[in-house]
């Protein structure tokens, strides 16, 4: 799997840094997803182009056709514990023209949840790639990844998230911690019945959340919305 990057440059001359992965080129236009909050320009507004770079630092333009940044995670009152009852944090972007010898790799979309291990592969704001595989923890619908003890970075954004088929379970969208009273706190994930619930108590049976992922449902949705299904089915 070869990464994408990418990068925009907002109006107080910040610059929001993220990855993507390539879905498919439709009719000319090469289609990448990414997070919403990585093309966001401060507030609700959006930008209407960035730039995708490959892991040779090439670059092109890429247009963002459409958005849905609908998170809903919320404190269980009277306790140290959060639930997850929506992650969908997702940007299309396309790309009319990609430069000679610009590399990626094609990804579809999984078709149903897995269980086990997952990997993960993306640059960094310094332009380091790195990777790993991590344990998956579903929350209802919405997948977690877990670690031994280390948590996602903000540049991880958008990163895919592949199962052993080298499908898309879903992306990286939101680190494993939690700011509280201007300090950072880590999250895990703990068995609460039969259920995985999120908490901030470390305990031996808990597990280090590294992330939580924007799962292939709410992507595959947003893609359907906006182009004709058929031409995400298998030939």
């Amino acid at each position: 799997y070869k990464p994408i990057q990418v990068i925009a440059l907002n109006d107080d001359l910040t610059k929001s840094v993220g990855s993507g992965f390539y879905i498919k080129n439709h009719i000319g236009k090469h289609l990448i997803i990414t997070n919403a909050h990585v093309v966001q320009n401060g507030g609700h507004r959006y930008h209407r182009f960035v730039q995708v770079l490959d892991q040779n630092l090439r670059r092109a333009n890429a247009k963002v056709v459409a958005v849905r940044h609908s998170i809903y995670f919320a404190k269980i009152k009277g306790s140290n514990n959060f639930t997850l009852h929506k992650m969908a944090d997702i940007a299309i972007l396309e790309v009319e023209n990609l430069p000679d010898n610009f590399e990626y790799t094609p990804l579809a979309l999984s078709s149903k949840k897995s269980h086990g291990i997952a990997y993960s592969k993306g640059l960094d704001y310094n332009d380091n790639m790195w990777e790993g595989c991590f344990g998956i923890a579903y929350e209802g619908e919405n997948p977690h990844l877990i670690s031994q003890s280390v948590t996602a970075a903000h540049s991880f954004s958008g990163t895919p998230v592949l199962n052993n088929k080298g499908e898309v379970l879903g992306m990286i969208t939101a680190k494993g911690n939690i700011l509280f009273k201007k300090k950072e706190l880590p999250l895990f994930v703990k068995k609460h019945q039969s259920e995985n619930i999120i908490t901030s108590e470390e305990d031996e049976n808990n597990a280090r959340l590294f992330a939580m992922v924007t799962s292939f449902d709410e992507i595959r949705t947003l893609l359907y919305e906006n182009y004709n299904k058929k031409i995400f089915q298998e030939e």
